[in-house]
């Protein structure tokens, strides 16, 4: 409401993301109908987070090295993290998470 007050702009919807974060969305983890909701608001939090689904190369590949770049590349960065994510269960990913945030 206060972009088109302000600006006259009409915005659509985004769905599960956020034009200022990246990953961002709701996930599929091993399990029947087993999902994850997403969100890296930083680059340490993606690197965190890139650390722990054993991607660590992630944040040097210029696509998503930082928070823009990773907007901007959002469907390619979701298919690179989609094998890892599948593959555990989200209580884990959870886990894992949250250790790695605290390194």
């Amino acid at each position: 409401m206060m972009d088109y007050s302000m600006n006259g702009r009409v915005q659509g919807t985004w769905g599960n993301r956020n034009p200022e974060r990246a990953p961002q969305g709701v996930y599929r983890c091993a399990g029947e109908d087993a999902w994850l909701a997403l969100s890296c608001s930083s680059d340490a939090e993606f690197s965190a987070l890139c650390r722990a689904i054993d991607r660590p190369d992630l944040p040097a590949d210029p696509r998503f090295a930082q928070r823009d770049a990773r907007w901007a590349n959002r469907d390619a960065l979701d298919t690179e993290m989609a094998p890892w994510l599948e593959a555990h269960d989200a209580d884990d990913i959870v886990r894992i998470q949250d250790i790695y945030q605290r390194v």
